[in-house]
């Protein structure tokens, strides 16, 4: 049990570190292509994880969703302890 827990999880690292190697190509042949070409998104046909290979950073409106979500939401009020709240009273 012992070795086949260890030879899953040495599996488990090798295909982690095969996908990020691929990735990391990916990117970098897409950026080396699309310096010519100038699309603003190239799509996988894929069911991975996630269907875009490349987008231009203009279309990545992660920052402002976050802020957005942030003036939507107020944070959850600090818990008090019984002690305290008698203190208050």
């Amino acid at each position: 049990q012992e070795l086949q827990a260890r030879l899953g999880s040495e599996l488990e690292k090798e295909a982690a570190d095969f996908s990020l190697a691929l990735k990391d190509s990916l990117d970098h042949f897409l950026a080396v292509y699309n310096k010519d070409k100038k699309f603003d998104l190239i799509l996988s046909k894929s069911d991975a994880t996630s269907n875009i290979l490349y987008a231009e950073k203009r279309y990545d409106i992660t920052d402002e969703v976050i802020k957005g979500l942030n003036k939507r939401y107020k944070p959850a009020p600090a818990k008090t302890t019984k002690k305290e709240d008698e203190d208050k009273n």
